[in-house]
């Protein structure tokens, strides 16, 4: 091979090119999240805003065709200069989209030459890297050192709905349409998927406080307080809608809105990111189980192949699925500051997966909430 590399540090319309010709020569090789589209939208409403964040897009090429691309940024915390994979909390999946004529030997000569031209750094920070991009094992895996952090779920889609209880267990299916029937009893009950901007603006409101007051009832942090992330979301239908499929749906009785869901179709593959229901006098109808059951139900009609649920291994994504995905992270430093940073992580990490202080940390949280400001 021929390598040679060049490194954008900011959006144009020959990196569009260079990455969307790439993308559509990989046959689906990579997931929605290392598309340009998706990329570029979170760089200018988060990255950009929230971090200050300088692209450093590594493209590879052999001879002239594009064969790698390292969708990295770069930005300053606490005066530490940390790189990592542009897309942040909102990707589920971070990693390098190669293509799969790269071999084992020709990935590693490809990485150290990407190491060798990055800007100085204090941390590299790879989060949620998947096991797999795709269907192909991920050979970045190989080629820097990793940790196992988590876990995904997914469900290969059958050909028809009623082979679906080959893989969910026939008493959950029966539950779900028993409480249809029920609901179906106090008036009209709809499922709904936003066809136009106004729909989705009606319901991704909604979306977004049930989001909200979830995060508030568990004590888990409100990544929407976030002026920039909220946008993320809201604005998702005008940012992507011309390239990519937001699919937002929702679940309703009598024009009430008991559940929602927020995601993206992507090369066969139906991508469950933000599921939300309301806290009332429906919850006891596991409104969001129902919504789920007709999403996955709609993928099979619309001959989808995968039903993945993204990143977390809550109980309810493993009744659904028939496969599990690990999850890695790479991070290294340079720096004595780069050091102490990551030891500081570190330390936040284990607090908050370890049983005890993680209960007593969302106990705080919720106390928080509650208390005026």
């Amino acid at each position: 091979m021929q390598l040679k590399i060049r490194i954008f540090n900011y959006f144009c319309k020959d990196l569009e090119v260079i990455w969307s010709d790439f993308q559509r020569l990989s046959d689906d090789g990579c997931y929605v999240f290392q598309t340009y589209e998706w990329i570029e939208y979170w760089f200018y409403t988060v990255g950009k805003k929230n971090y200050s964040m300088l692209p450093l897009i590594i493209t590879v090429f052999d001879d002239e065709d594009a064969i790698a691309i390292f969708p990295l940024g770069m930005y300053t915390k606490y005066s530490a200069r940390i790189i990592e994979f542009i897309g942040g909390g909102q990707s589920d999946y971070n990693t390098p989209i190669v293509s799969s004529k790269v071999d084992l030997k020709n990935y590693n000569d490809i990485w150290n030459m990407v190491l060798n031209e990055l800007p100085a750094y204090d941390i590299l920070n790879l989060q949620r890297i998947p096991h797999k991009v795709v269907e192909r094992d991920n050979l970045f895996l190989k080629v820097a050192c990793v940790n196992k952090t988590g876990s995904t779920y997914s469900l290969k889609l059958p050909k028809s709905s009623d082979n679906l209880s080959s893989v969910v267990s026939k008493r959950l299916l029966k539950d779900n349409a028993r409480m249809v029937r029920r609901l179906s009893e106090l008036g009209q009950l709809k499922y709904s998927i936003s066809s136009n901007r106004d729909e989705y603006n009606a319901i991704i409101e909604i979306t977004l406080q049930q989001k909200t007051d979830r995060y508030l009832l568990t004590g888990v942090r409100n990544l929407l307080d976030n002026e920039n992330i909220y946008s993320f979301y809201k604005g998702l239908y005008d940012g992507l809608s011309k390239s990519l499929n937001v699919h937002l749906s929702s679940l309703t009785l009598n024009g009430e809105v008991l559940a929602t869901h927020l995601g993206i179709v992507y090369g066969k593959r139906f991508y469950y990111l933000m599921p939300t229901f309301s806290q009332g006098d429906y919850e006891k109808f596991s409104p969001g189980r129902l919504l789920l059951d007709f999403l996955v139900k709609n993928s099979i009609e619309e001959k989808l192949e995968v039903y993945d649920f993204t990143i977390g291994s809550e109980l309810y994504k493993k009744k659904w699925c028939d496969n599990e995905m690990n999850i890695y992270s790479h991070q290294s430093y340079t720096s004595s500051k780069g050091f102490l940073f990551l030891f500081v992580l570190k330390i936040i990490l284990f607090l908050k997966n370890n049983p005890t202080t993680r209960s007593l940390l969302m106990r705080i949280m919720r106390l928080r909430n509650i208390i005026p400001k």
